[in-house]
């Protein structure tokens, strides 16, 4: 009894719903395409209790990933955006010091607590720059705050 009490009130509210929408599109260019909608709304009002189907296990047929790795691919693209940015503002600070560097390398981790961290940041200069080792360690430590490795090619 229960069953066909459901199955009336889902006929009712569908049928207010068709109501609602036939007098919100009456008289416009979409009326025609919004009836053929409703109707085929009602349709499957109407013949959803009558097929086989069980639509309430639709989820385990679907393979969902777990929220853990839509995460964990989140805070690696995240920890990539973040190397690179680094790498270009460090480009950019020394540059702004007359300094070009040849290399730059970024390294950074993510932390258990999902928290990223820089690692290493390690700068090549070219041999004529040689000298200016020192000059970029104390623009890095007082510009950016970063403790790096600087090393001039070989």
């Amino acid at each position: 009894m229960e069953y066909i009490s459901a199955y009336a009130g889902s006929l009712c509210v569908g049928s207010v719903i068709c109501a609602v929408l036939e007098l919100i599109v009456s008289g416009t260019k979409l009326q025609k395409t919004v009836r053929l909608v409703i109707g085929a709304f009602l349709l499957c009002i109407v013949i959803g209790p009558f097929l086989s189907c069980d639509i309430g296990n639709i989820g385990d047929a679907i393979e969902i990933p777990e929220q853990s790795d839509f995460s964990g691919a989140i805070l690696q693209s995240e920890k990539t955006i973040l190397e690179k940015e680094l790498s270009g503002l460090i480009v950019s600070t020394l540059k702004s010091e007359g300094i070009t560097p040849g290399e730059v390398n970024v390294t950074m981790d993510i932390d258990e607590d999902n928290s990223i961290s820089l690692i290493r940041a390690k700068i090549i200069l070219s041999r004529d720059d040689m000298f200016k080792c020192n000059r970029v360690r104390s623009v890095m430590r007082e510009k950016l705050g970063i403790e790096s490795e600087v090393r001039a090619e070989r």
